[in-house]
């Protein structure tokens, strides 16, 4: 939702927020109010590469560390670690509109699906399987509420 403003500044009325498409727009137009990574690339300043570069590999080898024990507090097989922590914060490249944000596992995720799952199945092949499905319907949901700009 967003606060429409009226004539002496204050706020108004709660008004929708856009959806996907906004009235008379085009499908470039949607794409680029969709991902902001189109609109900061033009701007991008090619001698901040290395330092970017840099930094994205520290994260990657913290990322790494940190997916693996996550997995292990999940009580999953510990390769599922790294591959549930490589997608989003690529995602987050594409899609993203805020530069601070932490993107990763999480411990009291980990442990509130591994107390979930121990409950249900007792392999970890089993609880790998049923904590990727959670992971990638949370994931849609997710996706969703942003295209129709619910968060």
């Amino acid at each position: 939702m967003h606060r429409s403003t009226n004539h002496n500044g204050g706020y108004g009325s709660l008004t929708a927020s856009p959806s996907v498409f906004e009235e008379n727009e085009s499908c470039g137009d949607a794409c680029a109010r969709q991902l902001p990574s189109l609109e900061w690339i033009k701007a991008y300043d090619l001698s901040w590469l290395w330092n970017d570069v840099a930094g994205g590999v520290t994260l990657g080898l913290v990322l790494l560390a940190q997916s693996l024990a996550h997995a292990h507090l999940c009580g999953v097989a510990p390769i599922r670690g790294p591959y549930a922590c490589l997608l989003a914060p690529l995602a987050y490249v594409l899609l993203g509109t805020c530069h601070e944000a932490s993107i990763g596992t999480g411990g009291l995720v980990s442990l509130v699906v591994s107390e979930q799952l121990a409950r249900e199945y007792a392999t970890p092949e089993e609880r790998s399987a049923r904590a990727a499905t959670c992971a990638l319907l949370v994931g849609l949901v997710l996706c969703v509420m942003g295209l129709l700009r619910l968060a």
